[in-house]
């Protein structure tokens, strides 16, 4: 048996509730009560009380009614229960169901009892009835909650009741309520003017319930509401303005009321233009809470004006990339149809609510107003629904706010204000860049949207932008102008100028974030292959566009220069990483070169030498690549922005960068054409920086691509773009001696530190030109045989700027020496003339190695010819140092000493005679001043210098003898470097003149007839009497038959400056012809009689008197001399031993 006999009691219940005893009915419908509230933990108690539902019904109907308030009252309670809970309610029978419903209609419409009313009530906002039945009873029911609303007894509980019950209405059959609003809406509204905040605070919550059942409200509802603020509410609420207690009340109230008139609102103008001047007067009201009240209230014009679907304002659906487009508005009335009125409209409505957004945010207001500002504006975001995404909506609602809060920082008072604006507009630019489709019911931005109270905003440190959903979709390039606005926007210069270097430095964060987000849409957009032409280069010259002015504006700025240049190099960087080089370097996107800072320069007539023949110019508007754009405003920007040291090496470590970025571009050599044209346009010493980090990047470039195809032609610009880039050191020291602009490479400094910093800096731009020179030769020697005149023609550039620019000259020593840094010119081109030689060596050995590979012979030495201005070059570098050294003990001995060692050295290498006659005739002068000017020299320049010359003297004697063709050395081959034989022949230093006198035996000592030039007459003279030279070979006479005789003659010659030594034959006088003379190789002649006689007259001198007495004087011993009876040659004929052993030899 169970615990409880639910059945047993149900029956006693039933036995008790049919009493005629009032005290026993009210005990029956307690007790029947107490069973129901049982049920809940007894299921046993529902399945009785289902059983008897009927009878239990029946009881309870008819003592709803009764006269006793409290046995109506249990009654009304025990009915409530049944058609409440569930399972009861579900077997109540439709009959049983149309008789509650009809009792308690009657009931609330006819009670006098407050109490019964009220419990009435409550059993219609409680009931779980169906709603076919409800709706079948819908208006009988309405007329029993309107006439609980407006109660007789003035009860707010009752009231309360019957909010509830048309709660519960609404959600049973919302659709008969919506179309019943304006019966039953109007009711409510009146009591949001109430003086009782308890039953303001009820309406309130339960508008905001019944939100989505009555907004957008019909039209019936909105006429029906602009009677009663006609009649009665606009008056109340003016005079509730009047009054400070119940002022908040009014305005709180006009937000519902503004919303519920909605688009009939504008049909209405006398209405609307009321209810606006009383927000008018709540905007102007010095009270900061009426201003947030205002805002709050505002929310309720953005319901009435912004209605969806969007067929009903007229937007036009049509897609491209997911974005709706609204048309434009037609000025011409006449011609509007009417799609066009309502965008229009749509449009007119959006500005009118912006109005005192922009406003209030543009003035001077509490911190807390302007937050309840932007909660009111991503409000109407969030209602615009896509359209927001509309070019014309993103101009009108999005633009002003942004530019606003923008313009005014991330102070102390508006840092919230400024992140969630920043945060909206990121959210806005990335959502392009979202993978994945976006469903048309979904928002890019995080969604915390509740049923927020219209009126009272969200908490401050909450993002409006994050309470409310914004449908943002990936925008297309019509936005791209809008998104980069906004960047300039964020780092305006009057803005940053108020701002700490915190916040400054928070800008810039957040601007690089947008700023990166724009670019992955631009590089989504070029992958995209339904882009066009004309849009990728839209978005490429917008790009470029923008990132000007910030150049610009960081080139005129006065502050924060720090944080913008910084800025400035995180968007190149940012450029380089987020779009594809084959995009900025593709030869297909060309954009004009804009800069006002180009546009002032003038190529060439800013240098007066040299002309910089076959390099491309930099012209304003010449159509150049976005990344060669773009190194051409970094470049821009490293000419202007130099006043901090620090500043400068940040810059120049992006350019490294960028150079290292356009070097693996498409076409690098056209891009390094302009980039070199560009550092000769500004003349400046901070070029010359620049044009380091360019040779390094250069050389690693080089390095990486080991050398350059066969095959590879370089156009003559580009070729001539190397030579200049090679000669831009030169360039720049030579033109800053006429210019006003300093370049402290060349600038002689008062204070040896100053010396000493020149030196330094110059020794590293040398490091850096020997690199990229060294591996822009290497590269291109083997594969790339017109570079092999790379040397030659930059050379030929550098012996022009010699020429015309050099300012040193031998008469103006002493003055040059006070004006500038000797030392600076001995290593500027020193090491160059190193360079030079060592490439002359280059070519050498991959002459060699081609002769090897070809099966040649391994033992020719091989060298191209095309070597006239290296050695030029060295010979101009020889002239001026030896100036130098002659005055400056201080000079770059160790230079000096290097360019001697490496001449020798490739000298050594020296072997056809084309090369070596051009170097005799291009070095020998200046070799012929260095050795004279020995002595002179100050005691360390000796030590140093000594050992090179020698060496140098040595090879360069060498080379001469070892000429392939040989060197015929006759008088005019003598003439040609007589000056240094001069200088050499009787050197200070032994080693030099014994060599020189060697050299001379064995080359014109063995020549039968020379000229001597007058110079070196007392020199041969001299060696010659000492016994140490030859001065030509030895001739033995030539016998002739028939006793002919030889006649030797001294002629003395027209020319002034040399004699000549003649050997005449008399036969040949004598007419006989035919007769040879024997030669040294000739085969031996047989003596004849008178030779024989001869002979033994010789000997028997030699017996009288031991070759040193007076003997007999034959015709051997003639004067070959001129009376000089002392010269060896002389001496030499006179000997018989002589003639004998010329005789004996072949």
């Amino acid at each position: 048996m169970e615990e409880f006999d639910f059945p047993n009691q149900i029956q006693q219940i039933e036995t008790l509730l049919s009493s005629n005893s009032e005290q026993d009915k009210s005990f029956g419908y307690s007790t029947l009560l107490h069973l129901q509230q049982q049920s809940n933990e007894h299921p046993s108690a529902v399945r009785a009380l289902t059983d008897r539902l009927r009878p239990l019904f029946s009881s309870a109907l008819s003592d709803i009614a009764s006269n006793d308030e409290e046995t109506a009252v249990q009654a009304l309670k025990c009915l409530g229960f049944m058609i409440y809970h569930p399972t009861l309610a579900s077997h109540v029978t439709e009959d049983v169901a149309n008789l509650v419903v009809q009792s308690l209609v009657k009931l609330i419409t006819t009670t006098q009892t407050k109490a019964v009313c009220n419990l009435g009530v409550w059993c219609i906002s409680i009931q779980q009835l169906t709603a076919t039945l409800l709706a079948s009873h819908f208006s009988s029911l309405l007329r029993a909650v309107i006439h609980a609303l407006d109660n007789s007894f003035d009860s707010l509980s009752i009231t309360y009741e019957a909010l509830q019950a048309i709660l519960k209405l609404a959600t049973q059959v919302s659709g008969k309520m919506r179309d019943t609003s304006n019966i039953w809406v109007p009711l409510i509204c009146r009591r949001l003017l109430s003086i009782d905040k308890r039953e303001r605070d009820i309406i309130e919550r339960c508008l905001l319930q019944l939100r989505p059942t009555i907004c957008p409200p019909l039209l019936c509802l909105s006429k029906a509401l602009s009677v009663d603020l006609e009649k009665k509410l606009l008056p109340e609420m003016k005079n509730m303005l009047q009054n400070p207690m119940r002022k908040f009340h009014a305005i709180r109230a006009w937000g519902w009321f503004i919303c519920l008139l909605g688009s009939h609102a504008l049909k209405k103008k006398h209405v609307i233009n009321e209810m606006l001047k009383i927000l008018e007067h709540a905007f102007s009201d010095s009270d900061p809470k009426m201003h947030l009240m205002s805002l709050s209230a505002w929310k309720g014009l953005v319901d009435a004006l912004i209605i969806y679907p969007v067929e009903n304002s007229g937007i036009n659906m049509d897609r491209k990339y997911g974005v709706q487009q609204i048309g434009t508005v037609m000025l011409d009335r006449s011609q509007v149809n009417p799609n066009e009125e309502k965008k229009h409209g749509f449009l007119r409505n959006t500005k009118l609510i912006m109005v005192p957004l922009v406003g209030i945010m543009s003035t001077k207001c509490d911190a807390s107003v302007r937050l309840a500002c932007l909660n009111t504006w991503c409000y109407l975001l969030h209602k615009l629904d896509h359209s927001v995404n509309c070019p014309s909506i993103l101009k009108l609602v999005l633009e002003p706010i942004l530019e606003v809060v923008f313009r005014m920082g991330p102070d102390s008072k508006n840092i919230l204000l400024w992140r969630s604006c920043l945060d909206l507009l990121c959210e806005c630019v990335s959502a392009k860049c979202r993978d994945g489709h976006h469903d048309n019911n979904d928002g890019v931005v995080s969604n915390l949207l509740a049923q927020t109270s219209l009126i009272s905003p969200p908490p401050i440190d909450k993002c409006a932008s994050k309470v409310y959903l914004i449908k943002w979709l990936p925008w297309d390039v019509n936005k791209l102008d809008f998104h980069l606005k906004m960047v300039q926007i964020l780092i305006n210069k009057e803005s940053m100028k108020r701002l700490t270097p915190e916040n400054r430095s928070l800008v810039c964060k957040g601007t690089l974030k947008i700023f990166r987000y724009i670019l992955k849409g631009i590089q989504k957009e070029w992958k995209n292959s339904c882009s066009n032409y004309d849009e990728i280069m839209s978005c490429l010259k917008a790009i470029l566009s923008s990132m000007k002015h910030i150049l610009e504006d960081l080139i005129m700025g006065e502050v924060g220069i720090s944080n913008h240049l910084s800025l400035f190099l995180y968007f190149m960087e940012a450029v380089r990483e987020e779009l594809e080089p084959s995009l900025l370097a593709s030869p297909l996107y060309k954009v004009p070169l804009d800069l006002k800072y180009i546009n002032e320069l003038q190529l060439v007539n800013k240098i007066e030498y040299p002309e910089l023949k076959g390099i491309q110019s930099v012209d304003c508007m010449d159509k150049v690549s976005p990344m060669l754009y773009l190194t051409i405003l970094l470049l821009c920007l490293v000419s202007q922005v130099v006043s901090d040291k620090s500043q400068l090496e940040i810059i120049l470590q992006e350019v490294e960068q960028q150079i290292k970025y356009v070097l693996l571009s498409h076409n690098p050599l056209e891009d390094f054409n302009v980039i070199i044209s560009l550092l000769f346009v500004q003349n400046r010493f901070i070029c010359v920086k620049v044009w380091k980090v360019i040779a390094n990047c250069l050389k690693e470039h080089l390095d990486s691509i080991k050398s350059i195809s066969s095959e590879t032609e370089i156009r003559s610009e580009d070729y001539m773009a190397i030579c200049w880039f090679l000669a831009f050191p030169f360039v720049m020291y030579f033109c800053s001696q006429n210019s006003s602009i300093p370049m402290k490479i060349c600038s002689s400094s008062s204070t040896c530190q100053g010396s000493s910093q020149s030196e330094m800096e110059l020794q590293y731009i040398l490091e850096a030109w020997s690199s990229v020179y060294g591996s822009m030769s290497h590269s291109f020697l083997s594969n790339c045989p017109s570079i092999n005149c790379l040397s030659e023609d930059l050379c030929g550039i550098l012996l022009k700027l010699l020429t015309e620019k050099a300012s040193i000259q031998d008469v103006d020593v002493e003055k040059d020496f006070k004006e500038k840094n000797q030392n600076i010119i001995v290593l500027l081109f020193g090491e160059t003339a190193v360079c030079f030689l060592k490439h002359i060596l280059a070519v050498a050995d991959q002459g060699l190695r081609t002769k090897a590979s070809k099966n040649s012979s391994s033992g020719d030495n091989f060298l191209c010819s095309s070597i006239k201005n290296c050695l030029e070059f060295v010979s101009r570098f020889l002239r001026l140092s030896l100036v130098i050294a002659k005055g400056c003990a201080d000079s770059k001995i160790s230079v000096i000493a290097r360019v001697f060692t490496t001449l020798a050295n490739t000298v050594s290498h020296l072997q056809q005679k084309k090369d070596i006659l051009l170097f005799v005739e291009t070095i020998f002068d200046q070799l012929a001043h260095w050795l004279s000017a020995y002595s002179l020299m100050h005691g360390e320049m000796q030590v140093s210098i000594i050992n090179e010359l020698q060496h140098l003297w040595a090879e360069s004697l060498n080379c001469l003898r070892r000429s392939k063709p040989p060197i015929i050395f006759d008088s005019t081959f003598l003439r040609s470097h007589a000056t240094i034989l001069e200088t050499t022949l009787i050197h200070s230093i032994p080693a030099i003149s014994a060599s020189t006198i060697a050299f001379w035996n064995c080359t014109y000592g063995m020549q039968e007839k020379l000229e001597y030039q007058q110079n070196l007459l007392p020199i041969l003279d001299k060696l010659s009497r000492q016994g140490r030279i030859s001065i030509h070979k030895r001739n033995p006479f030539c016998f002739i038959n028939d006793h002919s005789t030889v006649r030797t003659a001294v002629a003395t010659t027209h020319k002034q400056t040399s004699k000549r030594v003649e050997l005449v034959n008399i036969a040949n006088d004598m007419g006989c012809s035919g007769v040879r003379v024997s030669g040294l190789r000739r085969k031996r002649l047989e003596l004849t009689e008178h030779q024989k006689e001869v002979k033994r007259a010789q000997q028997g001198r030699e017996r009288d008197c031991n070759g040193h007495g007076p003997g007999l004087r034959t015709y051997t011993s003639v004067d070959f001399s001129q009376g000089n009876d002392d010269s060896q040659e002389s001496q030499d004929l006179r000997n018989p031993e002589s003639i004998l052993e010329l005789l004996k030899k072949d």
